[in-house]
């Protein structure tokens, strides 16, 4: 595909892009907030944490309903770490 070389000072037209995704400015700082994320990562592979049985919640043991407050709380870091890095752009 040859480009033609009609007026230097004018830009490509946007079609010959593939990609509208512009990198991040370096010089922009937001801050570590993504390293919230691993928190319910890490939660979550702390087994001995949620290992065992007692106290139950309406008789379903500490086990499984201990993984799905994990999986709350991750939902939870997400959508604030979503919310407070979008404010940024």
């Amino acid at each position: 595909m040859s480009v033609p070389t009609s007026d230097p000072e004018k830009p490509p037209p946007s079609y010959w892009f593939a990609s509208t995704w512009v990198p991040p400015d370096p010089t922009e700082r937001r801050g570590h907030w993504h390293l919230l994320l691993l928190a319910p990562v890490a939660l979550s592979l702390l087994t001995p944490l949620y290992n065992r049985l007692e106290p139950r919640l309406a008789g379903i043991p500490f086990f499984y309903w201990g993984q799905l407050a994990c999986v709350v709380i991750g939902i939870a870091v997400t959508v604030f770490v979503y919310r407070v890095t979008k404010a940024g752009r």
